[in-house]
């Protein structure tokens, strides 16, 4: 999981990576967090409409889903253009890459739907505070974690002895995220039949 074409010295991929992971991640988590707040007034119209909580949630998802993998598959194919990594590294790197977006996506979408904020001020925060502090703080560790294994296996790959251990710290990498995304997805859909049940009275 090293970077580095046949006869270049061998960079470690965590080098290139943290910049796709930090774009990536980062971008989908405050995307996704303000899909909510953002209504302002046209919340109440928008929840009084003929729709369920599970067709809005998909909806948020799919338009942050859609920009944050737009910008990680961007910062993808430049920094791999100027790194030339081995295929398989990149192939795995950019398979976590996409995990991270898509785990850090929900989680935004969760908090965006458990802390929206509908007021309008000359600068609007679209997130109560609070819940921004925490989701940053969980997001960040989410996205470490899920990250997490595929260091170590890039750090590992320098000792031949523990290449067979390499390849299910890729699959602990992609396990962690996929439970993040169903925990996310399972409460960003409770909270946002919350807010059908609050704005329908």
């Amino acid at each position: 999981m090293s970077a580095g074409s046949p006869g270049s010295p061998k960079v470690p991929s965590v080098v290139y990576q943290l910049p796709i992971w930090f774009v990536g991640g980062l971008f989908g988590l405050i995307i996704s967090s303000i899909s909510f707040g953002q209504e302002q007034r046209s919340a109440g119209l928008l929840y009084s409409l003929p729709l369920t909580a599970h067709q809005v949630l998909r909806a948020k998802l799919f338009v942050s889903l859609f920009l944050a993998m737009l910008a990680t598959v961007s910062v993808f194919v430049i920094v791999t253009a100027v790194t030339r990594p081995a295929p398989l590294a990149a192939a795995e790197n950019f398979a976590v890459a996409l995990a991270i977006t898509a785990q850090e996506v929900c989680i935004g979408t969760a908090f965006g739907a458990r802390f929206p904020d509908f007021q309008e001020r000359p600068r609007p925060r679209f997130v109560d505070p609070i819940g921004i502090i925490v989701m940053v703080i969980v997001g960040m560790v989410a996205m470490v974690t899920t990250a997490l294994p595929s260091i170590l296996g890039d750090a590992l790959s320098a000792f031949p002895s523990f290449e067979p251990q390499i390849q299910p710290l890729f699959l602990a990498s992609l396990a962690f995220a996929v439970a993040v995304i169903g925990l996310s997805y399972s409460w960003a859909n409770r909270e946002v039949k919350k807010l059908f049940v609050e704005f329908r009275g």
